[in-house]
């Protein structure tokens, strides 16, 4: 893998987990409505919302 590709893999994680932490007001078991969730950063931002305790929809 190049230093590029290796750069720019958690580009869109750390893009959801920003998004999470800025947006706010979300409690444990929360629904999150991922519009895209089988791009890039949509993908993230299921994976985030899961592990952090969130329903993705």
């Amino acid at each position: 893998m190049s230093f590029v590709a290796a750069a720019t893999t958690p580009t869109a994680y750390i893009t959801a987990f920003a998004a999470f932490q800025q947006g706010g007001g979300l409690g444990v078991g929360a629904k999150v409505f991922v519009p895209a969730g089988t791009g890039g950063v949509g993908l993230a931002v299921v994976h985030v919302a899961q592990s952090l305790g969130f329903e993705a929809w």
